[in-house]
């Protein structure tokens, strides 16, 4: 299937960005020179909260990134406290209350939301499967009463479900609050339609968790399902855009 559609038009929401090689453990990624590493004005520059201070800069990489994933930490919280300093020149928050060992509802956490609100500054959260990590902090319904106490983007990374698992969950919760936003990486074929007819393309946002997942099989996925070209410039670039404009 031809992609037919410009690159440059897409904006990927959800990558660990990173100059270094990756080593894969599946399938590889599309050769394709032209896709990965995006230009920065493509990508968000995000912090990521952890123990290791120097997860807070965006060159982390990406074989740290993997190595956390892949091995966990032995069930330790990842987070030590987190100052408006360390979010210098990030663009928003991303948070794996899995791995990171909490509770979105956790008072740790309150300092992030305050200043997300004070920016208007999107907080991606992965909630639903994963592999690794306290399964206890994977309900969608966790980040429930931070998106109905605040109303910056709260963007749920892979629908809240992932492989489809407590997609209902995301579903209630993206029902309830208006600044849910459902990034569509990992996210099965079937949620992602159920989240179209749903919700509509504007509360729907691409991803494609590069370099855990191929992007170009995340994006024939995606255009394999959005077929109007309103939808498909919402979906892929423009709902973007909008986040972008609200940052203060």
């Amino acid at each position: 299937m031809e992609l037919g559609i410009k690159l440059s038009e897409v904006f990927d929401s959800h990558v660990h960005f990173s100059n270094n090689k990756f080593e894969y453990s599946g399938e590889e990624l599309d050769p394709s020179p032209s896709l990965y590493p995006l230009e920065k004005r493509n990508t968000f520059v995000l912090a990521l909260l952890s123990k290791r201070k120097k997860w807070l800069h965006p060159e982390i990489r990406n074989e740290e990134v993997k190595k956390i994933c892949m091995e966990g930490n032995g069930g330790k919280p990842f987070l030590t406290p987190i100052g408006r300093r360390d979010l210098r020149g990030a663009f928003g928050v991303k948070l794996h209350p899995m791995l990171q060992g909490i509770d979105p509802s956790s008072e740790f956490l309150r300092p992030i939301y305050e200043w997300c609100q004070e920016e208007m500054a999107p907080l991606i959260v992965h909630l639903g499967f994963s592999r690794r990590g306290d399964l206890r902090f994977s309900d969608p319904l966790l980040i429930d009463p931070i998106a109905s106490e605040y109303d910056f983007p709260i963007i749920l990374a892979h629908m809240g479900s992932s492989r489809g698992f407590l997609w209902e969950k995301s579903k209630m919760v993206t029902l309830k609050n208006d600044n849910i936003i459902l990034e569509t990486s990992w996210a099965p074929k079937e949620v992602i339609k159920d989240a179209l007819d749903e919700f509509g393309a504007d509360r729907i946002i691409f991803g494609s968790d590069y370099p855990f997942r191929n992007p170009i099989e995340e994006l024939r996925k995606v255009l394999e399902i959005i077929e109007g070209k309103k939808d498909r410039r919402l979906i892929l670039w423009k709902n973007a855009h909008y986040i972008m404009e609200k940052r203060r």
